[in-house]
């Protein structure tokens, strides 16, 4: 499925260049997929609701576990990013 593969692709890309930080053109690069993936894929998905989403992979241990088993610290990783880059978006 073209979704799922888009998807890891862009999961790997955040997950490989965590050492580079947060807020690393790199990892924002793929920040900035993610989000086009969800508004394109499944449903519209503001940078508030977004930021929430990115909340949420630290406070739900649904999606920890999904994260986490990729890379260790990822979870909390992708919720530092995703509320950078909206920080950077909204200006």
């Amino acid at each position: 499925n073209a979704l799922l593969a888009e998807n890891q692709e862009i999961t790997l890309g955040i997950a490989n260049n965590m050492e580079k930080g947060y807020d690393s053109p790199e990892v924002q690069y793929w920040i900035e997929r993610w989000h086009q993936s969800i508004n394109t894929n499944f449903y519209p998905c503001s940078l508030e609701i977004f930021e929430a989403l990115g909340h949420g992979y630290v406070s739900d241990p649904r999606f920890t576990t999904v994260y986490e088993k990729i890379r260790p610290g990822l979870a909390a990783f992708m919720e530092q990013a995703m509320v950078e880059y909206c920080q950077r978006k909204n200006g």
